[in-house]
């Protein structure tokens, strides 16, 4: 693959424990791509170090501008047709880009490309399984990985391989499942290919921010946007997918309202966002929920 095709971006801040592995797996691909790693202002010089060692382009912002903000500068300041964002804590298999690269000499028009994935423990390196469903293969507009979301829940990690003149940005007013907003939102207009060979490992570890349980809560809220405001409302499903996804709306809700504390709802209901206006006509228009918040 030709150097100016893909940049693996890999945006960082402070956790230093991974690092170096995620990063000498992008280095260590049998198809060489541009790579670039942009530090949201860590309090040490650990990545910078690294960086140059290993003769790979390091930025550094000035302040620390917020996570989804960081992911849009990394995805901004690519100079390739294609971009990726890499958490500091997967690995790549060492044949990621070159599995891309045959699949784009196949179908150039690409805009939007995945895999499948292991997770793996970053303590003992041992992989297991994990319970998505993904559709695989050629797919002329996303609308099938859409109702895969519907039937089997969402489930695309956010190692995604994008053209960059279809990336817009990742909401960032609240912290919760931005990427999938942004795909389920964007990828009914994408040409897709799913590659089924699993060439990510996802990385689980008890410094992951998914671990966190005020991240966990947001998520919950966000996915119940997602089904409600995007996937139900995306134009030519069947009533059968839209009943669906409403469906999934409500049972995303029911475990956040089961694992949201008073504090924290009080807290988003204060705030100003797309997730906190629709958890408040969520509350309005189901009595059930508005009496067991209260």
């Amino acid at each position: 693959m030709k150097e100016d095709r893909l940049t693996i971006t890999m945006p960082v801040f402070e956790r230093k424990n991974f690092f170096l592995d995620a990063l000498e797996s992008a280095i260590n691909q049998t198809v060489k791509c541009k790579i670039l790693v942009i530090d949201n202002c860590s309090s040490h010089d650990f990545f910078e170090k690294i960086c140059i060692e290993k003769n790979v382009s390091y930025v550094r912002n000035e302040s620390n501008i917020g996570l989804f903000p960081n992911w849009n500068k990394c995805m901004a300041s690519a100079s390739t047709e294609y971009a990726m964002i890499l958490q500091d804590d997967n690995i790549l298999e060492p044949h990621f880009v070159e599995d891309f690269q045959k699949v784009l000499d196949k179908y150039e028009d690409i805009d939007l490309y995945y895999t499948d994935f292991y997770k793996m423990d970053l303590n003992t390196r041992v992989k297991s399984n994990h319970n998505h469903i993904y559709p695989f293969g050629y797919f002329p507009n996303g609308m099938n990985v859409i109702e895969y979301a519907i039937e089997y829940d969402l489930g695309l990690l956010y190692s995604i391989i994008v053209k960059r003149n279809k990336f817009s940005q990742y909401y960032y007013d609240f912290h919760g499942s931005n990427d999938w907003l942004w795909i389920y939102s964007n990828i009914k207009n994408f040409v897709v290919y799913g590659n089924r060979n699993r060439v990510i490992n996802y990385g689980t570890h008890n410094l992951q921010d998914s671990s966190n349980n005020n991240t966990h809560v947001q998520c919950m809220l966000t996915l119940g946007y997602i089904y409600d405001k995007v996937l139900s409302e995306t134009k030519g499903l069947s009533k059968d997918s839209v009943v669906k996804a409403k469906y999934k709306a409500n049972a995303a809700m029911l475990k956040f309202f089961c694992i949201v504390s008073k504090e924290k709802l009080s807290t988003i209901l204060s705030q100003s966002n797309i997730y906190s206006n629709y958890l408040y006509d969520f509350l309005t228009t189901h009595r059930f929920y508005k009496i067991y918040s209260y």
